[in-house]
């Protein structure tokens, strides 16, 4: 790292602080406003620390909302809300094949890793830690 990227770097360690309590604020508003909707989950806070919440991913269980994770991604790409699906789970990443086996051999006995992940999308709207509200609520429309 050079020394005006670390220059750089110190500056911003000043507002972070800040800039999590806005993100963990903003996440609190998308959790709240759509917690009684059917089929909506929002991944839960691990019990032993507090996520930055840089990202908020929800999840979404097509057969309780009535609609999977792309028919959702395209009704917020009409309203001109970018939104993405969430990346494959580590376990289930190439690298952590189990014994190197390969996954596409059926005849293989297959360790499985339970994981519920149905359909999940990360709102990727602009992600500026000082969205007004009314661009934050435009979501739950």
């Amino acid at each position: 790292m050079s020394n005006i990227l670390a220059g750089i770097g110190r500056g911003q360690l000043k507002a972070l602080e800040d800039r999590v309590a806005q993100k963990r604020d903003i996440f609190h508003y998308y959790s709240q406003t759509l917690k009684d909707i059917p089929g909506i989950d929002f991944m839960p806070e691990a019990p032993y620390g507090a996520a930055n919440r840089w990202l908020t991913v929800i999840l979404i269980t097509p057969d309780a909302f009535g609609a999977d994770r792309e028919t959702v991604r395209l009704a917020l790409e009409k309203e001109n809300i970018e939104s993405r699906p969430v990346w494959k789970p580590m376990h289930l990443q190439p690298v952590f094949r189990i014994d190197g086996r390969n996954p596409k051999d059926h005849n293989q006995i297959k360790k499985t890793h339970p994981a519920r992940v149905v359909g999940g999308f990360d709102p990727a709207r602009p992600r500026g830690s000082e969205l007004p509200r009314y661009y934050v609520s435009s979501l739950q429309d």
